[in-house]
Formats: C-alpha cells, sequence, structure tokens
C-alpha cells in the first residue's frame, strides 16, 4: 500500500454491504464418478497417457510401455483402492503388480526435452496443475472464502521441501489455497520459494505477496498493554485508497490478532464465552464483528485437510514429483464429494447420502470395471488377497450404472452356487451370473433379465 495514505482512528460503524453473487441451483446428483471425471476430465488422462508413454520410450526405446486411457483409469482406481485397504480382490483383478509399477514407474505429466534450466521448479507437474486449476476455477464460487495454507506430508529429498512447525504434518510441500467455508477449491498455487508481488505492487513476502492486504504506516498499541487492558480489548483504525475504504482492527484475546477488511470493521461487537485460568471460570470476553466474520469463514482449507487425511493414498516413490500427484488425486476425489454433497442437499436427507468412504469406494470400483475388459491372471492364485469368511454377509455389491451398462466384456457363466437375480422386480433364483458384475441374473427360456439388466 502506498505510504502516503492517511490512517486515523475509526469508531462508526459501516454498513455491511449485501452480497450481489449468487449461487446456482443444485443440479440433480449423478453417479460419484461423474463428480470425479467433471474435474479430472478425459483431456487430463489423455495427455497423461502420452507423455507416460514418451517418457518411457526415451527411457528405453527397446521396451515401450503402450499404456492406454482405460489402463491410466485402473492405475487411478488402484491408487484410490490403496488408500482405503492394503490388499483387496478388486486390486488384484484389475492389473497385475508388474504392470502397476511399470505404470508408477514412468508416469509422467511433461516432456523433459522441454525442460530449461533454472526454470519452473514445478516442470514435471505444471500440466497437471494447470489443468486442474483451470477445471477449479469453473465451480461457482460462495460468498465466503479464506486463503490459507496446506501441507502436503513429505520427507524425501527435493529443494521445494519446507518445515513449519506448527502445522500436524511439519516436513512436505507448501500450497496456498483459495476455498470456501465448506472446503471447495477455487485456485491453488505450489510454493517454489518465491512469490513475486503483482504489478505495482511492493513485495511484502510469499503469504502477503498471494492475498495483497498490509495498510504501511499504520501503528497499534503495543501488546503489552492490551494485555494490561485485559482479553477483549481492541483498537481500530481506518483508512482510504482509490475509493475504497479499509478497516484495520487489532484485538487482543489469548494473544493478539491483527485483521484488514475493506467491507467490516470492529463494531458492532459481540460477547464470545472464555475460560479464565486465573479466575477458574468461564467469562465473557467482547468480540469485534470483523473477528466474528473471519471466524465464520476461515475453516475451509482446515476441513479440506482432515478430510483427505482421512483416507490418503500413501505411495512411496524416490521421485519426488508424485507425492504432489497422489496429493492431487486426492484433493480432487474430495472436491467431487463437497460437489456431490451440495447437489444432495435439497434432493435427499443426509442419512442416505454417501458418505467420503463409500463415494471413493463407487469412484474407485468405476474407473477399475467401466469399459475395461477382465484382466485374466496367470499362474497359480494370489495368496496375498483377502479371503471372505465363510459366513451370511451383506447382499453382493450391484455395480454402478456407467459398469453394467457398458456394454464391455459381460458373459453369462454357470455357478455352483443359487442367488436371487439383482434385476428390481424379479424374484428369480437361479445359477446364472455375469462374468464381470459378479451379480445373479435370470437368462432361460421365460426370463431374460441379463439383457434387461445390462442394457443402456
Amino acid at each position: 500500500m502506498n505510504k502516503l495514505i492517511q490512517v486515523k482512528t475509526k469508531k462508526t460503524i459501516p454498513p455491511v454491504p449485501q452480497w450481489r453473487g449468487s449461487l446456482p441451483e443444485p443440479s440433480d446428483t449423478t453417479e460419484p464418478v461423474d463428480y470425479f471425471r467433471h474435474l479430472f476430465h478425459i483431456e487430463i488422462i489423455e495427455e497423461v497417457v502420452r507423455q507416460t508413454n514418451l517418457y518411457a520410450l526415451q527411457r528405453d526405446v527397446s521396451r515401450p510401455l503402450n499404456v492406454t486411457v482405460a489402463e491410466m483409469e485402473q492405475f487411478i482406481g488402484v491408487c484410490f483402492y490403496m488408500s482405503i485397504h492394503v490388499l483387496v480382490e478388486m486390486v488384484a483383478s484389475t492389473m497385475s503388480l508388474n504392470r502397476w509399477e511399470n505404470i508408477k514407474r514412468n508416469l509422467h505429466f511433461a516432456d523433459n526435452n522441454n525442460q530449461v534450466p533454472g526454470g519452473d521448479k514445478l516442470f514435471k507437474v505444471r500440466p497437471l496443475l494447470d489443468f486442474l486449476n483451470d477445471s477449479f476455477r469453473g465451480i461457482p464460487m460462495d460468498e465466503m472464502l479464506c486463503v490459507d495454507e496446506q501441507m502436503v506430508p513429505f520427507k524425501g529429498k527435493s529443494q521445494l521441501k519446507q518445515y513449519i512447525p506448527m502445522k500436524p504434518k511439519r516436513w512436505g510441500y507448501k500450497i496456498f489455497i483459495l476455498a470456501d467455508q465448506h472446503g471447495i477449491v477455487y485456485n491453488f498455487d505450489v510454493y517454489t520459494g518465491s512469490i513475486q508481488p503483482c504489478p505495482g505492487f511492493p513485495d511484502i513476502s510469499a503469504s502477503g505477496n498471494i492475498v495483497q492486504g498490509r495498510l504501511a504506516g499504520c501503528t497499534f498499541m503495543d501488546d503489552q498493554a492490551m494485555k494490561a487492558k485485559g482479553r477483549g480489548t481492541h483498537e481500530e483504525k481506518m483508512a482510504s485508497h482509490n475509493g475504497v475504504n479499509l478497516f484495520a482492527v487489532k484485538w487482543f484475546d489469548n494473544r493478539p490478532v491483527t485483521l484488514l477488511s475493506t467491507f467490516v470493521a470492529a463494531k458492532p461487537t459481540t460477547q464470545v464465552l472464555r475460560w479464565d485460568k486465573k479466575k477458574k471460570e468461564v467469562v465473557h470476553v467482547s468480540r469485534p464483528n470483523v473477528v466474528a466474520v473471519y471466524n465464520k469463514s476461515m475453516g475451509g482449507v482446515d476441513l479440506l485437510d482432515s478430510l483427505i487425511a482421512l483416507y490418503r493414498t500413501k505411495i512411496r516413490s524416490k521421485k519426488w514429483y508424485q507425492r504432489i500427484v497422489f496429493h492431487m488425486l486426492d484433493l480432487t476425489l474430495v472436491q467431487a464429494w463437497l460437489l456431490y454433497r451440495g447437489d444432495c442437499q435439497s434432493q435427499m436427507p443426509e442419512n442416505v447420502q454417501l458418505p467420503l468412504l463409500d463415494f471413493k469406494i463407487q469412484v474407485a470400483k468405476c474407473l477399475c470395471m467401466e469399459n475395461k475388459v477382465s484382466n485374466k491372471r496367470k499362474g497359480r492364485p494370489s495368496h496375498a488377497v483377502v479371503v471372505e469368511k465363510n459366513k451370511r454377509g451383506p447382499q453382493s455389491f450391484v455395480p454402478q450404472d456407467p459398469v453394467h451398462r457398458d456394454r464391455t466384456d459381460h458373459w453369462p457363466v454357470h455357478s455352483p452356487e443359487k442367488g436371487r437375480c439383482k434385476v428390481p422386480g424379479c424374484k428369480g433364483i437361479v445359477r446364472s451370473r455375469c462374468s464381470k458384475c459378479a451379480v445373479f441374473l435370470c437368462f432361460t427360456a421365460e426370463r431374460n433379465c441379463f439383457v434387461d439388466f445390462h442394457k443402456a
């Protein structure tokens, strides 16, 4: 900010402007995988496939990888499975270990021949980051937004690795995230060691350059003086710049905090409850209005962090950039779930909405099965596959619509056991089942539920 701005004490109560924006009406809910593909769309996967095959040839022209879009989706689906279960039958039947390791080893997003020495430090993942940023910017913004730091846990060797002692995960990559109070991300920027200021603005460190917000020449009561006056003490200053009023407030609670706003000031104040260690009782503390508004909307990135940490993809790799890649997959999945929850609010009660765990499982199943030919494993069966206990359990899983209607590799097979047909309304007990969907379906002269079940 310009040092010639006049700063003065402000005690009047400015009117809080009404938000003039609006969010579109929630759309009809679709399959979980559709929300994920809307953000991580086919153009991203096609580019990853192209660069991965190119990198494999650059390493050894005699050993082409020839990975396809379908295999890359299977690879992502397996990664999601591995964030939930260590070993599951779906992983073993989707892709062999050697094939999965080979894809991970060659996973690439940019041509190494185009890398400039001393250039972009995120060159290897820049296309992926740009693709996702473009997807996130297309989401309609809510009113309450916040910018905060996010840590991607990583302890390997990388010049981009940061150490922040106050974070739960102290070592890792730092990302600046713009999100709303629900955790939906609209923009992000991976920290690479320096963030240049916007043209025409002074350099006020990385955090200040990300969000322009510093008032030069504005002085407040020192911390000790505020502490002597007691908790709830606040001081307010105001300045104008280019016709915009800026309200700076310093408030002392357990420790001092300073806030700068363009639309809300200190008054009206409210009373909040705090525990007093000396008095051993709960006391009332005065809180400025700007603090109340800030607290209402500042937790979006923290909420996002907690959701990602629930089922984080923990795949080890010596390549520094793959930790960023797997984090971005997890972030996109959580983003898709939050958008799904937003569409569900006005259409179904909360108790029937999919929790994050079930949502991620359904996305993983669809990525592994839709439009994919069954993987015929050779040799003896693996003993690492989890074997179900021989007891009566829940009903067999019925695949999502995109899977059982993809018209790919569905074959009727005879089963030594009987089961109830899975077509709604049919009560037939049969021995025929689908080789891909693994559900019982009538396939007789009287009823052909097999065809009805797989119709698009």
